[in-house]
């Protein structure tokens, strides 16, 4: 009785019936693991969001801004200063996402400048920002000072 229910046309279309709701059950699967790693995932969309990276040595403004750049184009993260270290920044200009920026320091994108109790000592020859945030950027922990600053503005 069991075989006479299962065999001809009827059978074909609950095959086909049951295929079809296998196939949408694994789509619709598929589509929710997707959407839960893509947003378990964004943040690594940047590289490693949250990275910490600690400095032995107290570096120069140029090398700092390189290791920022880096970090950032990296995906970011923070950057910590060795303890109660002194770091003098000149303005300096540099194309930035292809603009112009005159800057002592630039701290990019999704960036933070742990400062662990230290100071930036910024030398404004010229003129230009002294430090520049930009989106999803900060400074924490320290002091920022001017200690020389010529010309307008």
């Amino acid at each position: 009785m069991v075989y006479r229910l299962l065999d001809g046309p009827r059978a074909r279309r609950l095959v086909i019936h049951t295929m079809k709701i296998i196939t949408q059950i694994t789509i619709n699967l598929a589509l929710f693991l997707t959407c839960c790693l893509n947003c378990l995932w964004a943040g690594d969309a940047r590289g490693k969001p949250g990275a910490r990276i600690v400095l032995k040595e107290v570096p120069t403004a140029e090398a700092l801004e390189q290791k920022v750049l880096e970090m950032s184009a990296a995906g970011g993260g923070t950057l910590l200063l060795p303890k109660n270290s002194s770091v003098t920044a000149i303005v300096h200009s540099v194309t930035y996402k292809n603009w112009p920026s005159p800057h002592a320091l630039l701290v990019p994108e999704h960036v933070t400048l742990d400062l662990n109790g230290g100071t930036i000592l910024l030398d404004m020859r010229s003129n230009g920002y002294g430090i520049r945030l930009t989106s999803d950027s900060a400074i924490q922990n320290g002091t920022v000072r001017a200690v020389r600053s010529e010309g307008s503005g």
